[in-house]
C-alpha cells in the first residue's frame, strides 16, 4: 500500500476520533495534508438552493458561484466583505490578474450555525491561526459531455492553507482530487472526495488538479457542490 494512501487512511482514522472526542484533528501544517469530517451536511446543502441566481459568467461550462471573505471576532465568523475576487496570474494562468465580480456570499448562510462550524473545522485544522477566510461556494454543472472543472490544470492557489469541502455530488462521475508534490509530479494523493468530506492541505507545499466530470450512466445532467476556503497564516 502506498504512502499517500496510508497517510490519508490515518488521518481520516484521527479525523474522526477527533470528531468523536471534540479535540483538534491532525493538523495540515504537520502532514501536508488531512481529510476532515463535516458536521450538518444536509443543512449545508440547503445554501445551494437559489445557487442558480448566482451564474459564472467567467467559465464556459455552466456553474455558479458566491465568493466572500469571513472574519473570526468573538462572537464567531461574519462577513466582512464579497463580490470581487482577483488573482495572480502566477498562480491561475487562466483567469489571473482579472477582477472578477461575483454574486455575494450570504450573510445568513455565514451565520447558519453549520457554517461557523464549517469553519471552525477548518481553522482547527490548520497550525496557525486564520483571521480571515476567503470563501468561494461553486456548484459545477454537467452532461455527458466531460466538463473540464479546472481549466488552469494543476495549479497552486498562493494561499497558506485551502480546503475543498464537498456538500454534494448529484448523477456524476469523475471529479477525482488530486494532490503533487510539484506541477509535473505524479500524484501524491487521489481520492474522489464523497459529500461530508474535507480535504485541507498546505498550498505552499502541494500542487492540486480536480479531474473531469460528467453525468452519471443513465443521467442527462449532474453537478457537483463545493465550498472552498483559502486562507493566509496570521504568522505571514
Amino acid at each position: 500500500m502506498g504512502s499517500g494512501i496510508l497517510l490519508l487512511l490515518s488521518s481520516m482514522a484521527a479525523a474522526l476520533e477527533a470528531m468523536r472526542s471534540g479535540s483538534s484533528p491532525l493538523l495540515v501544517k504537520d502532514v501536508e495534508y488531512c481529510l476532515v469530517p463535516i458536521a450538518n451536511v444536509e443543512a449545508l446543502a440547503t445554501h445551494f438552493e437559489n445557487i442558480h441566481e448566482a451564474a459564472d459568467a467567467y467559465y464556459e461550462s455552466e456553474r455558479y458561484r458566491r465568493y466572500g471573505v469571513v472574519s473570526r471576532t468573538e462572537e464567531g465568523w461574519s462577513l466582512v466583505r464579497a463580490g470581487r475576487f482577483v488573482q495572480s496570474s502566477a498562480y491561475n494562468k487562466y483567469l489571473g490578474d482579472k477582477i472578477r465580480a461575483y454574486a455575494p456570499l450570504r450573510a445568513q448562510d455565514v451565520a447558519s450555525p453549520e457554517f461557523q462550524a464549517l469553519l471552525d473545522r477548518f481553522a482547527a485544522s490548520v497550525a496557525h491561526a486564520t483571521p480571515e477566510v476567503h470563501v468561494h461556494q461553486i456548484r459545477v454543472c454537467c452532461d455527458a459531455s466531460s466538463t473540464n472543472l479546472v481549466p488552469e490544470g494543476v495549479h497552486q492557489d498562493g494561499y497558506d492553507s485551502v480546503a475543498i469541502a464537498c456538500i454534494d455530488r448529484h448523477a456524476v462521475q469523475g471529479a477525482v482530487t488530486s494532490l503533487r508534490k510539484a506541477r509535473d509530479a505524479d500524484p501524491h494523493f487521489v481520492f474522489e472526495l464523497p459529500p461530508g468530506n474535507m480535504i485541507v492541505f498546505d498550498d505552499r507545499r502541494l500542487w492540486h488538479d480536480v479531474s473531469p466530470m460528467l453525468a452519471a450512466p443513465g443521467a442527462t445532467k449532474g453537478y457537483r457542490d463545493i465550498y472552498a476556503l483559502l486562507a493566509h497564516d496570521s504568522e505571514g
